[in-house]
C-alpha cells in the first residue's frame, strides 16, 4: 500500500474543520495527580497575540500529537502545551510550548474518522512531566465495563467554565452492541468508534475534545481513545456515553502517515525508559540471531536480522536500520523501515530489541503493537548469543512469526 501524501502546513490544509455533529464535551471528574497523565498535551489556538486552550491530545511520538479531526481549522495557528498541569500557570515547571510543522486530518473525515496527526516543529525531550504514551494493538476491543479514564481541561459542567487543573474521571466501556441501541446513541456510533460512561452524572465535556481515553493494561496505560462528540443537550446525559475515536482502529492509518510525514533518515523516535511502562534498568548486553517472517501483499517472505537484545526490559521496543531504510519501531508503531523493493530477497538489518518474547511475536510492519508485558513474554529458549556471521542457511535459534 502506498503512503498517503501530507498536509503541507497548518496553514495551507486542504481540510478545513467541520462542524461536529454533536458538541463534543471532564464533568464529575478530579483534579488529577500532578503529571501522572505525562502524555497529556494541550492543544491551543492563537487570537490576538494571546493563546487559548481548545482540545486536547496525546503525544504518540517524541514529535506527533494524536488529537481529533474536528479540533483542527485551516484559518487557525496552533501551537502544543505538553507537560501542563495549570493552565493558567505559563511559567510552570517542567512544561513547554512547541509549535507546529504540519497538520494531517484524516482524508475521510466528515462526521467519521475523527482523528488527526500534529508534527511539531522540533522533538521534545522525554522528561518526569513529559512521556510517550502507548497505544493499543491493532483491532484491540475493550470488553464492557473496562475501567478507563477520560483526562483534560474541558469545562466542568454544561455550559460552565474550563478547567484550569488538569481534570481526570473513571468512564466504564461501553460495547458497541449497547451504546448503538437506538435509546443510546443508535446509528451515529459505528464500529470505529467507542463509548465510555453514560451514567448520566460523568462525562467529558467542550474542551476535553481530542484528548486521550486512557485504559489500564497489566501495570500501564494504553490511550483506546480519542474524545469525538457528546450529547448536545448536556454533556452528562443519561445514555449518552461520550464517544470516542477507537485508536485501535487507525493504527495502520497512524503508522502510514508517520512514513509519509518523516524524513527519510528521521523515522519515530524510540520511546526512551520512562515511568509509564515500569521499566527496570539495564542488566545487559548481548547479540542474538532471528528469522522474521513478514507478510507482504498475501506472500510470506522471510529476511534474516541480527538483533541486539537488552535482556531487561518488560516491553519490546525497537530500532530499526538496515538495506530497506532506516525507520524506528516504538510503544504503539509499528515496524516500518522493514520493508522494501527487495522484500522477498534474504538482506541483513540491525535490530536493537528491548526484550525478547516467547511464542509468536508479531513484529510484521502493519501497526502491530510494539509493546509487550513480561507476565506474557520472557527471554524464550531457543534464543542464545551469535558469535558466527549471519547467513541465509544459518541456524535459526528462534522464529518471530506474525
Amino acid at each position: 500500500m502506498g503512503l498517503r501524501s501530507c498536509s503541507p502546513s497548518v496553514g495551507h490544509s486542504p481540510h478545513a474543520a467541520l462542524a461536529p455533529l454533536h458538541h463534543p464535551r471532564v464533568v464529575g471528574g478530579e483534579d488529577a495527580v500532578p503529571h501522572s497523565w505525562p502524555w497529556q498535551i494541550s492543544l491551543q489556538y492563537s487570537n490576538r497575540g494571546e493563546w487559548y486552550h481548545t482540545c486536547g491530545g496525546t503525544l504518540i511520538a517524541t514529535n506527533w500529537v494524536l488529537t481529533a479531526a474536528h479540533c483542527i481549522s485551516s484559518t487557525m495557528t496552533y501551537r502544543v502545551v505538553l507537560g501542563k498541569q495549570v493552565l493558567s500557570d505559563e511559567d510552570e515547571p517542567g512544561s513547554v510550548a512547541v509549535g507546529v510543522e504540519r497538520i494531517i486530518v484524516h482524508e475521510n473525515w466528515d462526521s467519521h474518522n475523527d482523528i488527526a496527526l500534529i508534527k511539531l516543529a522540533e522533538k521534545v525531550q522525554e522528561s518526569d512531566t513529559i512521556q510517550v504514551a502507548c497505544l493499543p494493538p491493532a483491532g484491540q476491543i475493550l470488553r464492557r465495563n473496562y475501567p478507563c479514564y477520560v483526562t483534560g481541561w474541558g469545562r466542568l459542567w454544561t455550559n460552565g467554565p474550563l478547567a484550569d487543573v488538569l481534570q481526570q474521571a473513571l468512564l466504564p466501556v461501553v460495547d458497541y452492541e449497547t451504546c448503538s441501541q437506538w435509546n443510546w446513541w443508535g446509528s451515529y456510533v459505528r464500529s470505529s468508534m467507542m463509548c465510555a460512561g453514560g451514567d448520566g452524572v460523568i462525562s467529558s465535556c467542550n474542551g476535553d475534545s481530542g484528548g486521550p481515553l486512557n485504559c489500564p493494561f497489566e501495570g500501564g496505560w494504553e490511550v483506546a481513545g480519542i474524545v469525538s462528540f457528546g450529547s448536545a443537550q448536556r454533556c452528562n446525559m443519561l445514555r449518552k456515553p461520550t464517544v470516542f475515536t477507537r485508536v485501535s482502529a487507525y493504527i495502520d492509518w497512524i503508522n502510514e502517515v508517520g512514513a509519509a510525514c518523516s524524513a527519510p533518515t528521521e523515522g519515530l523516535p524510540l520511546p526512551s525508559a520512562g515511568a509509564r511502562c515500569h521499566v527496570p534498568s539495564l542488566l545487559s548486553l548481548a547479540e542474538y540471531e532471528a528469522q522474521l517472517k513478514m507478510q507482504r501483499e498475501g506472500q510470506r517472505v522471510s529476511s534474516m536480522i541480527k538483533a541486539q537484545v537488552l535482556s531487561w526490559s518488560p516491553l519490546v521496543w525497537l530500532l530499526s536500520r538496515g538495506e530497506w531504510g532506516a525507520g524506528t519501531c516504538g510503544c504503539g508503531w509499528g515496524c516500518r523501515g522493514l520493508q522494501g523493493p527487495h522484500v522477498t530477497q534474504w538482506s541483513r538489518l540491525r535490530l536493537q530489541l528491548w526484550g525478547a518474547g516467547v511464542g509468536s511475536m508479531s513484529l510484521a510492519p502493519r501497526g502491530s503493537r510494539l509493546c509487550w508485558w513480561y507476565g506474557r513474554h520472557g527471554l524464550g529458549s531457543g534464543w542464545g548469543p551469535v558469535r558466527e556471521p549471519l547467513s541465509p542457511r544459518g541456524a535459526l535459534r528462534d522464529v518471530i512469526d506474525p
